[in-house]
């Protein structure tokens, strides 16, 4: 079972093993997958400020089937365009759902976008998942893009707002912070305590 397997060891580990090949999930492999995924979420959901959006299975295994292959095109580096682009079709959330069920594997995606930038820069590859750190916020607090995120889907959802400046605020993320309305409820999460959780948060330039 290739997916079920390396996404056990990723929300265990956080270390990964790949098949040598680009490959397709069986169905009862992505069962499984679902499966470990559920657990997982509910573990996450114990911990997250609010009551926290409902699982949606399908963007949940699509998110682990993307991150697979993304890992495997990094170690495969004699891939053809044609194919990288065809295993690493990007997709979009449609809800705070989508956005909190995928964030399970793709909350990854910034060491993982790190390590493909720094083993070939100008790569496809690192375009690809920058495009997709667009679409998914959430799980790309902490990459500095080109492109603004939109994330009103996590202002309309309180528990994800939390969760996403709770994110920005422990990664330091300069970027987004220079937005007024991040840095706004930066200030209304940390208080008077800005000062101590964030030191040069009052020097940042808001654009």
């Amino acid at each position: 079972m290739f997916l079920s397997g390396f996404t056990n060891e990723l929300i265990n580990t956080g270390r990964v093993s790949v098949a040598g090949s680009l490959i397709s999930f069986e169905e009862e492999d992505k069962r499984d997958t679902v499966a470990l995924l559920e657990n997982y979420y509910r573990q996450i959901a114990l911990d997250c400020p609010g009551t926290v959006p409902a699982f949606m299975p399908d963007v949940a295994v699509k998110a682990a089937a993307y991150f697979y292959s993304a890992v495997q095109l990094v170690i495969l580096r004699d891939v053809k365009n044609e194919a990288l682009l065809e295993y690493l079709q990007a997709f979009s959330p449609a809800s705070p759902e989508d956005h909190f069920s995928a964030d399970l594997v793709f909350n990854h995606l910034p060491a993982l976008l790190d390590l493909a930038f720094g083993l070939a820069p100008a790569d496809i590859l690192v375009t690809q998942l920058k495009q997709m750190a667009v679409q998914w916020p959430l799980s790309s607090v902490g990459i500095e893009l080109e492109t603004v995120p939109d994330d009103t889907m996590l202002f309309s959802h309180p528990a994800l707002q939390q969760l996403y400046i709770d994110r920005i605020i422990a990664q330091k993320d300069k970027w987004r912070a220079s937005s007024p309305h991040i840095k706004q409820y930066i200030t209304e999460t940390t208080g008077e305590y800005t000062h101590i959780f964030w030191p040069e948060f009052e020097d940042l330039k808001t654009v």
